[in-house]
């Protein structure tokens, strides 16, 4: 879910949580919302999110019961339409200190589960971050360079291992539990939507590099690779889309239910255009 304490703009939140859920649900609609909230307009999110119109008092309640928010999120939400739509200075300064005040004294609870955008560039961009996180779960899993670095193939140093452990933890990804065993700060990290930023570009090329380099360090048991082309029209694209999603958390789901894992693996999927849905026809294609 969208973690609404990172917007300064109510507006922004709106659109954002409106694109979520239509990669969630292929048939949410700007009047299916409405209906939600009990709203009279079937148009009246997309001109509120759109800046056409102020949300009243009134429909702010319906607003976060729609959205589905919590009892301290629906006051961020409240304290930030406020804050936005206030018309002097001084009721804008109030608003805005409400919404910083709230925003700083959240429960742990609201910040149970970050977002990948949150961390730092370099968490975000390297695979083995996350792989060497996971490997905390292990129950052989030892505080070792040498060791981490053997596990991942070699694919990594013993000093680039040191560092990952330094860096996890003070970005409190890594902590200590009770017994002294290094263990992992957060059982789920949650990206947005789509993440549009360089990091995550840079993640998704070296996980299919990763992918790439199994040919010659895993045997043919160890992993699974497949394709299919097939001919699809755009009406398909969303609920293809959909329907990739919920059966990669379906995998995702069944693989921590096991409490003692023996290795990390990485399950992607890769679905990419090779023709383009445009006209092409009278382009000049030779010179």
């Amino acid at each position: 879910m969208i973690n609404i304490y990172s917007y300064n703009n109510y507006r922004e939140y709106l659109k954002d949580f409106y694109s979520f859920k239509k990669e969630q649900k292929s048939g949410f609609t700007y009047a299916r919302f409405s209906v939600d909230a009990k709203l009279g307009s079937p148009n009246y999110f997309k001109l509120i999110a759109d800046g056409d119109k102020n949300l009243t008092s009134a429909n702010i309640i319906k607003f976060t019961t729609a959205l589905e928010l919590s009892e301290i999120e629906s006051d961020y939400f409240e304290a930030l339409v406020n804050f936005n739509q206030a018309k002097d200075a001084l009721e804008k300064e109030y608003y805005q200190k409400r919404v910083e005040r709230i925003k700083n004294s959240m429960s742990s609870e609201a910040i149970n589960q970050k977002k990948l955008e949150e961390f730092e560039f370099e968490s975000i961009s390297n695979w083995t971050y996350h792989a060497v996180m996971i490997l905390t779960n292990l129950p052989d899993f030892r505080e070792s360079p040498k060791w981490i670095a053997k596990k991942l193939y070699g694919l990594i140093s013993e000093e680039e291992a040191a560092n990952i452990i330094s860096r996890l933890m003070t970005l409190g990804l890594l902590k200590y539990d009770d017994n002294g065993r290094l263990t992992q700060s957060f059982k789920q990290l949650k990206t947005t939507p789509e993440l549009k930023k360089i990091g995550a570009r840079l993640f998704y090329e070296g996980m299919f590099k990763r992918a790439i380099e199994s040919f010659s360090l895993d045997s043919p048991g160890e992993r699974e690779l497949g394709a299919y082309m097939v001919g699809i029209s755009e009406e398909q694209l969303p609920e293809i889309r959909r329907r990739v999603r919920e059966f990669l958390s379906e995998i995702n789901n069944f693989a921590m239910e096991n409490p003692n894992p023996d290795r990390v693996y990485s399950f992607m999927f890769a679905g990419v255009p090779l023709s383009s849905s445009e006209d092409i026809r009278g382009a000049q294609l030779w010179h």
